[in-house]
Formats: structure tokens, C-alpha cells, sequence
């Protein structure tokens, strides 16, 4: 999907990448995994968001660890 940025389509276009976005995590099978949200309070104040995905097994591990940085915006 190419777009030519200007002010005038910023809104436009990160609605259309919101739904893409909302469309692809739909469709995600989550079958079997329970997903919880939490929030932690840190050092500032600030709260850091958390969410939870956990499969049907009492394996301790693997562990996945993925942190968006929040810099990426459209």
C-alpha cells in the first residue's frame, strides 16, 4: 500500500492502518490461550500495559518478550 504523506491524509490513512491492523488481530486463532491485561505502575507514576498470552501447558518456558517502543506512528 503506497501512500504520499501530506497532512491533508494523515488521518485518512492511520484510520486504514488502524482497521488493517484491527482485521489482521481478528483473525488470529486463539483457541486454547487465555489473554490477560495488566497494568503496572512504575517509578513516575506512568503506568506500563501489559498483556498476557497464555497457551494450555504448564510448561514454564518458551517466554516471548515483545516491547513496541511507541516511536512508530503514522
Amino acid at each position: 500500500h503506497m501512500v504520499e504523506f501530506s497532512a491533508g491524509t494523515l488521518a485518512a490513512e492511520r484510520e486504514r492502518a488502524d482497521r488493517a491492523a484491527a482485521e489482521r488481530a481478528a483473525a488470529v486463532d486463539t483457541a486454547g490461550v487465555t489473554v490477560e491485561s495488566r497494568s503496572i505502575t512504575v517509578r513516575d507514576g506512568d503506568a506500563l500495559e501489559l498483556r498476557l498470552y497464555r497457551g494450555a501447558t504448564e510448561a514454564v518456558a518458551p517466554l516471548v518478550i515483545y516491547a513496541h517502543g511507541g516511536a512508530f506512528v503514522t
